[in-house]
């Protein structure tokens, strides 16, 4: 009986063995993975990173266009105000001018 034992014995160190062969190999296989996962969540985080600040970026970019396009017209505004202001001082006195000359015109007229 003890060959019997031996024999089983032996198998089972050797069915160990081999387990403990394959496991090695899968926690190598998973270390590796892991490895890899970290690497790629680094990739990530640096991309979000980089898009949070080209975001914020664009954003002071367009606030600094926006406020030169609206000083802009806040100048523009000022101008054809003056503009409007010229031709309705022209108006104004062709309008005065055009009714004296008219006056004159029904003076003469009636002599």
């Amino acid at each position: 009986m003890l060959p019997s034992h031996a024999r089983a014995l032996a198998a089972a160190r050797q069915g160990l063995k081999k387990d403990e062969e394959d496991f090695k190999k899968r926690s190598a296989e998973v270390a590796e993975q892991d490895a890899r996962l970290f690497e790629n969540q680094a990739e990530c985080i640096s991309v979000v990173n980089d898009l949070k600040r080209l975001e914020m970026d664009q954003r002071q970019e367009l606030e600094r266009k926006l406020k030169a396009a609206e000083e802009k017209q806040g100048d523009l505004e000022k101008e054809l105000d003056a503009m409007e202001k010229q031709v309705a001082d022209l108006l104004a006195v062709h309008q005065s001018g055009g009714a004296a000359t008219q006056r004159q015109d029904l003076e003469r007229a009636a002599m």
